[in-house]
């Protein structure tokens, strides 16, 4: 929510990194809200998955949203770069959500992202 309250208005993308789809089983329909609300305002993602990672998000592009890394580089430790923002996500009970907001950490896990999609590979 926090992503889309900071992106609505001027849209842009949002990195995603350490994602496992799977995870979000049990809030798949809130998730395809989310993706309803963040298209609608021109708010765009990309994402890094774990080589061979197939449990896509129904209905994305996923020559364009997703890039495989590989296992070694892969960590299920899953954090978002938006705007000047950076938060990392603890799966548990509960769901705990750390954001911090600094340019210099967004943009330095920014770079780090850019540099793991250019060396991913587009998944088959």
């Amino acid at each position: 929510d926090n992503i889309f309250a900071v992106m609505k208005e001027k849209g842009g993308e949002v990195l995603l990194s350490g994602i496992d789809e799977s995870v979000w089983e049990d809030y798949r329909e809130y998730v395809q809200l989310h993706q309803q609300r963040m298209k609608t305002h021109n708010i765009k993602w990309r994402a890094l998955l774990c080589e061979g990672d197939t449990d896509f998000l129904p209905g994305s592009a996923v020559k364009t949203r997703y890039r495989w890394i590989p296992e070694s580089l892969f960590t299920q430790l899953l954090y978002y770069v938006y705007a000047d923002r950076f938060a990392l996500v603890l799966w548990g009970k509960p769901i705990r959500i750390t954001i911090i907001r600094n340019k210099l950490v967004a943009e330095s896990f920014r770079r780090q992202f850019e540099m793991n999609w250019k060396n991913g590979k587009v998944p088959k």
